[in-house]
């Protein structure tokens, strides 16, 4: 039974090996799941994602609001999937949790000014240090 012996593809990273830095390189079971989730379901043709949290950046640790946000978007993403709605991500606009439909969201790059409002309310939401001198001098012309 291939579901009784997981490790029959090569995962990334052999116990014990070490990137260039000296981290730990770690078994990669989200991707196996995802190759082993469309080769079930393929007779389906699903969009399955993967999205890689070490790509996800934070200035600092998550606290209790971080935790209850992430339960309700999680929760939302399910009511979602049992609904039958495919091509929306959960999101919060305007104080309300919303399904919002993917293409929009994807059709092209956002841009952020580093030196603009919306940063600077991100940067001061989630305590970020300043680096810049520059941008010292905005968040004190901000506050």
């Amino acid at each position: 039974n291939k579901w009784t012996d997981p490790f029959r593809v090569t995962l990334k990273g052999a116990l014990g090996e070490t990137d260039a830095s000296g981290n730990p390189v770690l078994q990669n079971f989200a991707k196996f799941l995802k190759l082993e989730l469309q080769k079930e379901l393929a007779d389906l043709e699903p969009d399955v994602k993967y999205i890689d949290p070490t790509y996800m950046v934070r200035a600092r640790t998550t606290n209790a609001s971080d935790a209850i946000y992430c339960s309700i978007l999680g929760q939302n993403a399910v009511h979602a999937a049992f609904a039958g709605l495919t091509g929306v991500t959960v999101g919060l606009c305007n104080g309300h949790y919303v399904y919002l439909p993917i293409p929009p969201l994807i059709k092209r790059a956002r841009e952020v000014d580093p030196n603009g409002r919306m940063w600077e309310r991100l940067r001061l939401a989630i305590n970020q240090p300043v680096y810049r001198e520059d941008t010292a001098a905005a968040t004190a012309e901000v506050r």
